[in-house]
Parts: structure tokens; sequence; C-alpha cells
């Protein structure tokens, strides 16, 4: 009762809104579907991907490791952000591809879920392995900028389609390549799908984590990596203010 009460409220709000502004895609769809609309004139319907800051990352300065090809997550890794496959990938890459295995460095900085270390320290005792707290905004964004791909993996939940982390807005801004596991038919992945090298995966396809982590390495081993920031103007937060404005201007 309480559900159905919640879902004639939200439909009361949306048909008095003069726009409504959501973050994603499938969040704008969901949100249409509680209303009808007229078919004429332009649906008060909008989505604005969540921004990054420019200024950090201008700011920012490369000191990439050249002896090293570091995988990088930052921030929260909780327990229902499972790694599985990730850590299955990394014990067959140890397995099959030793020069891989010991160039490659996984760095954690942030909250970590005690239990994933366990299961990977337990699962790949030998795998060159930095876990760090967290560290200031513009530190963490130094960090992005000199690993050489970076790793994100979003809540497994039902509404997982609908994730689009902020985290995720600044990986992009790096250029550098993007591991991420979640909804293959979620916005996340199809905004990574615009990036270059960038992309979702089931987190439990074991044997297309592991190929593209390997072809990653051999585009590192060859020397193609980021110098130069490679951002995406098109999700700073200067631009999707000018996009919020316009849809103000609009009323």
């Amino acid at each position: 009762f309480r559900q159905a009460l919640d879902t004639q409220r939200l439909g009361q709000v949306l048909e008095k809104a003069d726009r409504v502004l959501t973050i994603g895609p499938s969040m704008l769809k969901l949100l249409q579907s509680k209303i009808k609309e007229s078919n004429t004139g332009e649906s008060k319907f909008h989505f604005i991907y969540n921004g990054y800051d420019e200024s950090i990352f201008n700011a920012a300065s490369f000191q990439k490791d050249p002896d090293h090809f570091t995988l990088l997550h930052l921030g929260v890794l909780s327990d229902n952000q499972p790694i599985g496959g990730l850590i299955q990938a990394l014990k067959e890459i140890k397995e099959n591809n030793f020069e891989c295995f010991q160039k490659l460095r996984l760095k954690l900085t942030g909250k970590i879920s005690p239990a994933i270390l366990s299961e990977l320290r337990a699962a790949v005792p030998d795998l060159h392995l930095i876990v760090n707290d967290y560290v200031p905004h513009e530190a963490a964004i130094k960090e992005m900028i000199n690993a050489d791909l970076l790793l994100n993996s979003l809540a497994a939940v039902e509404d997982g389609k609908y994730l689009i982390s902020g985290k995720l807005m600044e990986y992009l801004a790096t250029g550098n390549p993007i591991l991420c596991f979640g909804d293959k038919d979620g916005d996340a992945a199809k905004l990574l799908s615009t990036a270059n090298d960038s992309v979702l995966f089931d987190r439990n396809d074991v044997s297309s984590i592991r190929n593209f982590i390997l072809i990653r390495y051999e585009d590192w081993k060859n020397g193609k990596r980021n110098t130069t920031f490679n951002q995406l103007k098109a999700y700073t937060r200067f631009q999707t203010t000018q996009e919020l404005a316009q849809l103000i201007n609009k009323l």
C-alpha cells in the first residue's frame, strides 16, 4: 500500500513539475513512464550527466611509473560490489602470462571490504597489491591520471542499470582505459561505449576480463600511454551547468 501511495505521489509531482531533470537516460525513461505527456511540444524530461571539475584535472601532473602496469580502484569497494571475476582473471594471468603478472600492480585506495581483501590475498597471494586509506580529492585525481587502467565495480543491485557514479565521470575525464563491472544494458555501459578502450563487463565474465587486461597490458608495454589529458569536454561542470542554464532559461 505504501509503495502504491508513493507511486501516486510521485506521479502527482511529475505532473505538476515544469521540468524534470535526472542523471541518465534509463532513469529518464522510468520517470517518463509514470505519467502521460502530450505528444506536442518538447518533453519536460531531461537528463544531464554528473560532470567533473576541470580545474582539478588541469592542476594535476603526470608521474606515471614506467616499470609498473598500474590497475587502480579509487573509493569505496564494498561487499555489494564483488570482484570475484577479476580475482579469478588475475589468477589466470599469473598462470598463463607471467610477464604481465610480474609488471602488474593492483592499487586499492579508499574504503575496501575486508572480505574482498581476504578473497584477493587468498586467491593471488603473490600479487603486487597496494592498499591505501582515503586520500584528499586532489590527490585522488592525480592517482587516476597516473594509473594505466582504472577499475570500477558498480553495486550488484536490482536497479543497477540506473547507476552512473560521479567517480566514473572523473575516470572518463582522465582519458585512461576503464575496466568496469555492472549491468551490460545499463547507463554506465552506454556511457563507456563513447570512450576509447573502456568497457563494462558482466562481473563474472572471467575470460573477457582477463583478455581485456592483457590487451591493455600489451598497449602499455608497446608505449601506448596517455601523456596528455584526453578529457571529454562535454562532461565538464562548466558544460553541464550551461545545459542546466539553458533548461531553466526556456522556462
